[in-house]
């Protein structure tokens, strides 16, 4: 780590250290429930201070030294005072990454010709729309 990387840490541990005196854990809840079929229609219901105390957790995950350099790095994130005992959801573990590849979604030949199709037939259809009201406006001057 450079010097300016260490002292930006050491900033960002005093910050978060501040943050952590300011909001207090009484009174930080937070109910993770999912109310349909799957993970995907989940939702957080929480207190102000459960959400202020959620992003100080997070913080500090973010900002946690490395454990083992070799190895993946899986930290510790205090969530158990957060979250109520009848959340549907919760979680094992975390893990710090440093390059996050999110899959690139490719676009079929499909997907690029329906929309042109769509476009043109729209074009065409007010193409033959101004061509009838003209025929018609036509039709009614004689």
């Amino acid at each position: 780590m450079s010097e300016k990387e260490i002292d930006d840490q050491e900033g960002l541990m005093i910050l978060v250290n501040r943050l952590d005196a300011l909001i207090p854990r009484n009174n930080a809840n937070l109910k993770l429930e999912q109310y349909g079929g799957g993970p995907d229609e989940s939702r957080i219901i929480g207190t102000q201070n459960g959400y202020l105390r959620l992003g100080i957790e997070f913080m500090r995950a973010a900002i946690a030294p490395k454990t083992e350099p070799k190895e993946r790095d899986f930290i510790e994130v205090d969530l158990g005072y957060l979250i109520s005992e009848d959340s549907d959801v919760g979680f094992d573990s975390f893990e710090r990454v440093e390059n996050f590849s999110v899959p690139s979604r490719q676009v079929s030949i499909r997907d690029r010709i329906i929309p042109i199709v769509m476009i043109a037939l729209f074009i065409g259809f007010c193409f033959c729309a101004v061509v009838g009201i003209a025929t018609i406006i036509g039709w009614a001057m004689n």
